[in-house]
């Protein structure tokens, strides 16, 4: 008899636990309602060759809202310089191509990274453009390409692209 007690104060914890994660979830995927498209791309070895060309393919439904564009870098203390120049291929759903070169600083003039850290990692969001609309809708491909002077970029864990409908 004392056992259907037991069974059920523990089948309750269960489900509160359950509802509780299911609730944080739900609460985590709303905070982030302004995504539109957030990916990053994993660099072997933590290197990046000049002539890979690291591609997003982005579909746009919504041409009146203003979006914020950020190129989201992670990098090592290895990462020999405080910069990176970066060349934006952007293919437009009607075939037309723009070229747009980049600089962001990983560092400030004293060395130190910018962004958060995250163990040996830091995470640096930089924006590209801000308050722009697409000019259509369809499929758009984002190429980066590395535009500093060596070969093998050393240091760089991963880069990403983010764009987020402005508040």
């Amino acid at each position: 008899m004392k056992l259907l007690p037991v069974i059920l104060t523990k089948t309750l914890n269960v489900l509160k636990f359950g509802l509780l994660v299911f609730i944080l979830f739900f609460v985590f995927q709303s905070c982030d309602s302004r995504r539109v498209f957030d990916e990053s791309i994993t660099l072997q070895n933590q290197e990046w060759n000049r002539a890979e060309l690291l591609k997003y393919k982005v579909n746009i439904d919504d041409t009146l809202a203003l979006n914020n564009f950020f190129v989201v870098m992670r990098n090592t203390s290895d990462y020999p310089y405080s910069n990176i120049y970066f060349f934006m291929n952007t293919h437009f759903p009607d075939g037309k191509i723009a070229r747009d070169t980049l600089e962001c600083f990983l560092a400030d003039q004293d060395g130190k990274w910018l962004g958060k850290a995250s163990g040996s990692l830091w995470t640096c969001k930089v924006l590209f453009r801000q308050g722009f609309r697409f000019p259509t809708k369809g499929s758009y491909t984002f190429e980066l390409e590395q535009a500093m002077r060596v070969v093998n970029l050393k240091g760089l864990s991963e880069i990403g692209i983010r764009i987020e409908k402005m508040k």
